[in-house]
């Protein structure tokens, strides 16, 4: 979503932009420059209401529709309503941009930024990546932590984060464990495996069964510290997540692994950066998971640890860091 910021930044120069989020992703937007105000959505419909009145904001994106919202944003008062055009709600919209997702043909970020039209911003050349900037002060606490962590200035580090919530299906924590058996063995490398609160017990399966010693952080940091620990890797490997997307606006290169589920497609959901492998199983595409049904179940396990080895070796020795 923090794409369409410096676009419209560059339109309307003097436009006050907020943002409207989730309590739990709000401080992604801390130092974003092109930003003046966020929005905490706290889920109680009149206070969001009461907030929005207050803020007496000429225009509303409806970047992530929801019929909710596009009541908030009406009665509301909101002079410019910019939705979609294919919802059952969309006539609480009065700007409307012709659009469906369920094609699946661009990256959700481009989709974000076709609903700028109605603003007069049609892009043309390269698309802003997301936004996502960390502070020196930041950084710092980041170099400070690893080192406290027993990484030196010449360790090659490489983050590998296991988990995730559902959206996908994931690689196999035993294909993470030998995958950290061998990027172990590599000269310099020291490997963090990382995960979130409820993703603990995972993360000591893994490291336990990978042979070697790994440093592991399982949901003690905030995001903002995560994020300082993985702009000083080398390397962030992945399945489709969040820290996928955070990761892809720092210095690290990626080896992001993604299933062969249709809606799960990386043309839609992959890291927006020209410094990441994006990994599948070579299997056909499927509409869901099915299985009982599936001839190919668990397909996540073809996709060997020796593979993608291969591109975190390649990363890692050919990398910048």
């Amino acid at each position: 979503s923090t794409a369409v910021l410096p676009l419209i930044r560059q339109k309307i120069p003097g436009a006050h932009l907020a943002m409207l989020v989730k309590p739990y992703t709000a401080e992604l937007l801390e130092h974003n420059p092109y930003l003046d105000e966020v929005i905490e959505y706290t889920g109680d419909f009149f206070r969001d209401l009461r907030n929005l009145r207050y803020g007496r904001y000429d225009t509303v994106l409806f970047l992530y529709p929801r019929i909710s919202l596009a009541l908030l944003g009406c009665l509301a008062g909101i002079r410019t309503r910019i939705g979609t055009a294919r919802r059952c709600y969309s006539f609480l919209f009065n700007r409307r941009v012709n659009l469906s997702r369920r094609r699946m043909d661009k990256h959700e970020l481009e989709y974000n930024l076709d609903l700028l039209a109605p603003l007069g911003i049609e892009l043309s050349g390269k698309s802003p990546g997301p936004i996502f900037r960390l502070s020196s002060a930041e950084r710092k606490w980041g170099t400070d932590y690893l080192k406290g962590l027993g990484v030196r200035p010449g360790n090659k580090l490489v983050v590998l984060h296991p988990g995730g919530f559902g959206s996908a299906l994931l690689w196999p924590p035993a294909h993470y464990a030998k995958l950290i058996g061998m990027l172990a063995a590599l000269r310099r490398v020291k490997i963090i495996l990382a995960g979130g609160k409820g993703e603990k017990q995972l993360l000591k399966r893994i490291a336990d069964d990978s042979g070697v010693s790994p440093l592991v952080i399982g949901g003690d940091l905030s995001l903002r510290q995560y994020a300082a620990v993985i702009d000083g890797a080398r390397l962030f490997v992945s399945a489709s997540t969040g820290p996928m997307h955070l990761a892809s606006c720092l210095r690290p290169r990626l080896v992001s692994i993604f299933c062969p589920i249709n809606a799960c497609t990386p043309s839609r959901w992959g890291p927006y950066t020209k410094r990441a492998e994006v990994l599948m199983p070579l299997l056909p595409e499927c509409q869901s998971c099915r299985p009982d049904e599936c001839e190919h179940h668990p397909c996540m396990e073809k996709l060997t640890p020796e593979k993608v080895y291969q591109h975190c070796r390649k990363a890692i020795i050919g990398g910048t860091g």
